[in-house]
């Protein structure tokens, strides 16, 4: 859990190559929505703030139940 936010937190790194990806598309969609889906379900759909150069990033739930489902789906290989 997240003390600043009050909300869980799953984080997640990026393989070089999808964080590379990542930083070019966060670049050209500032303000924009994106959808994070697995296996027909929206783990999230969060407006882009920033720009990301990190390679890493979170996703939020507002239970650990819900943070534990997404660290699941987002964790598992495709």
């Amino acid at each position: 859990m997240s003390l600043a936010s009050g909300y869980y937190e799953v984080a997640l790194s990026l393989a070089p190559a999808s964080a590379a990806a990542w930083e070019s598309f966060t670049a050209a969609h500032l303000h924009d929505h994106v959808a994070f889906v697995r296996d027909d379900v929206v783990l999230g759909a969060p407006i882009i703030e920033e720009h990301v150069t990190s390679g890493r990033l979170a996703l939020t739930a507002a239970s650990p139940e819900l943070a534990d489902q997404l660290a699941r789906l987002a964790g598992r290989p495709a």
